[in-house]
């Protein structure tokens, strides 16, 4: 079936955006623990200190507020913490990855190839490696590694009656179709938007172009680019808290869902918006 943008038909008054990694699928630990991280050890060297390498990477990508960020601006973070200790990049090497992860309009592996045609340095080369090398790793994790959260499918089977329902990731589709469609969660699904139809933002801006207001979309996530894409259109966020995955689904199904389909959600978004940044304040002082 069909569940592209341009297919898409409008069959509710509300809709619910749900992201995919660390909120319906629990992708990000196996991710971040199993192919992110290891390839950042492996491709720059750092096996004598493994271990305290991927706590680092653990915290940038997981249980600080930086949680989701883009692989390469999550690179530059961890280098800059690590260098003059861990590692011994000269100031030239960094500056010139800076320029690129701050600068780029096209922060991947595509973009990333057509900058080393620019500048063949070996900083971006090795960057290079370890995306590829990222990606390896993902390619070989399979649908049983990233299984949907503990409450996930009864939400779904609840709420797919009462509204539609779309995908709004940034993942690739291939992986979204093929994790998704592992678990028969697709089924429940009227739209799958994923990296190929843009940024999260974009994709929100042309769901409520189908017809909806702003009021009755709703974004559910686990990390701040899920906030920022849900501000930017004006729509609601429901966060899906770290460590609390199964309560988070369970509240939303039992009661948020709803609040949202009688139009008071916003009675609790600052409430909820307080919960997704103190969960990440817990999580670090714990």
């Amino acid at each position: 079936m069909n569940k592209s943008l341009n297919s898409f038909k409008k069959q509710h008054k509300h809709i619910i955006c749900l992201d995919s990694d660390g909120t319906v699928l629990d992708a990000m630990n196996v991710k971040h623990r199993k192919c992110h991280g290891p390839a950042f050890i492996e491709v720059w060297g750092l096996e004598g200190h493994g271990e305290e390498v991927q706590e680092i990477w653990n915290r940038i990508n997981l249980y600080d507020r930086t949680r989701g960020i883009n692989r390469f601006l999550a690179l530059l973070e961890i280098i800059k913490e690590l260098n003059g200790r861990l590692m011994k990049l000269s100031p030239e090497d960094i500056q010139i990855l800076e320029n690129w992860v701050l600068n780029s309009t096209d922060l991947s592996s595509k973009g990333l190839k057509n900058e080393i045609k620019k500048n063949a340095s070996e900083i971006l080369k090795k960057t290079l490696e370890w995306s590829d090398l990222i990606n390896a790793k993902i390619s070989a994790l399979s649908p049983v590694d990233k299984p949907p959260f503990p409450g996930v499918i009864d939400f779904l089977k609840e709420a797919s009656k009462k509204a539609d329902h779309a995908i709004v990731s940034s993942s690739n589709i291939a992986a979204l179709e093929e994790e998704w469609g592992y678990y028969g969660l697709l089924d429940y699904v009227d739209l799958v938007t994923s990296q190929e139809t843009g940024t999260k933002t974009d994709c929100l801006r042309a769901i409520i172009e189908k017809g909806y207001s702003e009021k009755r979309v709703l974004m559910v996530g686990d990390a701040l680019p899920d906030v920022v894409a849900a501000k930017v259109n004006g729509v609601f966020f429901y966060p899906i808290l770290i460590n609390n995955e199964e309560k988070s689904w369970k509240d939303l199904k039992d009661k948020f869902l709803q609040v949202f389909l009688e139009d008071r959600f916003e009675l609790y978004q600052d409430e909820l918006l307080t919960c997704f940044n103190n969960n990440f304040t817990s999580i670090n002082d714990g």
